[in-house]
């Protein structure tokens, strides 16, 4: 019984280890791939380009490294936008600071 293979199938036979052979000691590793255009300072991105005005895909500058003709979107001024759920219909007015319009809510029934 100690000697049996008691599983599906029997385990394979462990494959002879081959000695690695000594590298030279003038070979270096290979160099990385060099960029498309060398001398680009930026990169362009991976991924998709965003859209311009126009809808259609921005073109990268690779000097300033920015997509070009691209408005960058921008906050409104006062105050901010609470975090979560907004109330029912309702709109946030940056101004006074307060949700505007939509369903009040009611104060909580004690039991």
């Amino acid at each position: 019984d100690k000697g049996e293979w008691v599983g599906g199938t029997k385990p394979s036979k462990p494959k002879p280890k081959t000695p690695k052979s000594p590298k030279p000691a003038g070979a270096k590793k290979p160099a990385a791939k060099p960029a498309k255009n060398a001398n680009d300072k930026f990169p362009k991105p991976r991924g998709r380009a965003p859209l311009d005005s126009t809808g259609a895909p921005a073109a990268w500058d690779s000097e300033t490294g920015v997509w070009v003709g691209v408005a960058k979107k921008t906050k409104p001024d006062g105050v901010p936008k609470p975090r979560g759920r907004a109330p029912l219909g309702a709109e946030w007015n940056y101004e006074t600071g307060e949700w505007e319009g939509g369903a009040k809510t009611s104060a909580k029934k004690k039991k």
